[in-house]
């Protein structure tokens, strides 16, 4: 059974805090999913505590300045 994400920050997250390697990715569309070996309350588990990790505060602060950034004249 794979568990698939759609947030490439979780599945950083996953694979490189947790240390879980991904098993495969597919495409839905234009959509990237990535696929883990876990368990969906597994999986649950990790987007709950990458919430609530200073990492997805970095990605979410690093969000605004890219935004920022592009908008920088010249």
């Amino acid at each position: 059974m794979a568990w698939p994400t759609s947030n490439i920050n979780l599945a950083t997250f996953i694979e490189e805090v947790k240390g879980i390697r991904h098993a495969h990715h597919r495409y839905r569309g234009k959509q990237l999913l990535i696929e883990f070996e876990i368990t969906a309350d597994e999986g649950r588990n990790y987007e709950e505590e990458y919430l609530t990790s200073p990492f997805a505060g970095y990605d979410a602060t690093k969000r605004t300045f890219i935004q920022l950034l592009k908008l920088a004249p010249g």
